[in-house]
């Protein structure tokens, strides 16, 4: 991260040096994505904020529906419900609007980790399958083992720890494979979602089901998601 943090700042300079302030406003969200990945949320914030403004301004409306979703997964980490829904249905909106299929894709995962935080599984459930559908057609591996982790968190708000077991192993395995590990930020919910997973388990059982979900590829794991019912229709 402090090679990616030094390399954005290179570009951003220079960008500045031959005055193309659009490529500077994408290196600068690129330095605020890099900020949240380690935690870093008041930087962040002020950095998107300024990318937003910018996009406005540029009539980028990619990096406005974009930029709206992470303005609105960082009031959802400051527990701003109401501002993080408004600011999330609105990059939904616009990103349907112009057919930003990654961005409609983002901003339908973060509604899903807010349902989720609200204590609303089954619609957070429904939310997130639709984002993992949605970033598996993308190709973006890296995202979809990301809502593979979160849909294992509302499996097991559902009291489901079989299904959080295989969803976790899939989405291990992929990220050995890919060497793509999680991010410093999410490290310590993830090793209490596993704790959590085990305990309710128990050891052997635990980890069966997380074996059979290191055996599935990731389109295997994104069928059995999205064939499953869809909770929040049946309540």
């Amino acid at each position: 991260y402090a090679r990616a943090t030094q390399l954005v700042e290179e570009g951003i300079a220079i960008s500045k040096a031959v005055g193309d302030r659009h490529f500077a406003m994408v290196g600068l969200w690129t330095q605020a994505e890099v900020a949240l990945l380690l935690d870093d949320l008041a930087a962040a914030a002020t950095q998107f904020e300024s990318c937003l403004a910018q996009a406005r301004e540029f009539g980028d409306q990619y990096f406005e529906a974009l930029t709206l979703s992470k303005l609105g997964l960082l009031a959802l980490f400051r527990a701003e419900w109401d501002s993080a829904e408004r600011l999330l249905y609105d990059s939904l909106t616009l990103a349907q609007q112009i057919g930003a299929g990654w961005c409609v894709a983002d901003a339908l995962g973060n509604l899903g980790l807010a349902a989720l935080r609200q204590q609303n599984p089954a619609e957070a459930n429904n939310l997130l399958r639709q984002a993992l559908a949605l970033f598996h057609e993308q190709g973006d591996r890296a995202t979809t083992m990301g809502m593979l982790e979160r849909l294992a968190a509302t499996a097991v708000a559902q009291a489901q720890p079989e299904r959080a077991a295989r969803l976790l192993g899939t989405a291990a395995a992929w990220r050995t494979a890919l060497d793509n590990p999680l991010p410093p930020h999410d490290r310590a919910a993830y090793e209490r979602l596993v704790d959590e997973v085990r305990e309710r388990l128990g050891e052997r059982p635990f980890a069966l089901a997380w074996a059979a979900g290191e055996g599935r590829s990731l389109e295997e794991a994104v069928i059995a998601e999205s064939s499953a019912p869809d909770e929040s229709a049946l309540e």
